[in-house]
């Protein structure tokens, strides 16, 4: 997957736990992590992550 510079309002497909998903940034930490807005179990949930391994999807 391509790095680039993530935005606040990107959407952003990532692997989680051995499942492909999609989620949109809410948040951009200094040190690296990245808070997601994704659906889990039917429920908005926000991850925090550190990860270098994501495909943007939209802008």
């Amino acid at each position: 997957m391509k790095k680039t510079k993530l935005k606040i309002g990107d959407v952003i497909g990532f692997n989680f736990l051995g499942e492909l998903r999609k989620g949109k940034v809410v948040d951009l930490s200094e040190d690296g992590g990245i808070r997601i807005k994704t659906i889990m179990a039917g429920k908005e949930t926000i991850l925090y992550l550190y990860y270098d391994n994501y495909e943007v999807l939209e802008k």
